[in-house]
C-alpha cells in the first residue's frame, strides 16, 4: 500500500510570515508598497514588519487579488494583495521588482 502526501497548493499561495508582497490602497491607485512580513522588529526603511502590526495582520492569509482591512491610525482602509514572493522562492522574487 502506497501513501501519499496531498499537496497544500492552496496554503502555498497565501502570504504567510516571511513573504515579501506588494499591495496598494485602493484609495491611491498608483502607489504599490512592497513590504517584507517577519518575525523580527519591524525596519521601515528597508521594508521590514512585524508580523503582528495592522498591515502584516490583514495581509497574513490573503492571496493574490484579494482586498483587505488594513487599520491605519483609527481608519480603515481597503487595499488590494498585488503579488507574493514567497520566502523560500528566489524565482518569485521576479514578480516584484
Amino acid at each position: 500500500m502506497q501513501i501519499r502526501a496531498t499537496p497544500k497548493v492552496q496554503a502555498a499561495r497565501r502570504v504567510e510570515v516571511g513573504d515579501t508582497v506588494r499591495f496598494r490602497y485602493l484609495t491611491d491607485e498608483k502607489r504599490t508598497i512592497k513590504v517584507t512580513i517577519s518575525k523580527a522588529q519591524s525596519d521601515a526603511s528597508r521594508g521590514i514588519i512585524h508580523f503582528g502590526t495592522p498591515v502584516a495582520s490583514a495581509l497574513l492569509g490573503a492571496e493574490e487579488g484579494d482586498e483587505v482591512e488594513v487599520l491605519v491610525g483609527s481608519y480603515i482602509r481597503q487595499a488590494l494583495l498585488e503579488s507574493i514572493a514567497k520566502a523560500a522562492d528566489p524565482v518569485g522574487l521576479d514578480k516584484l521588482n
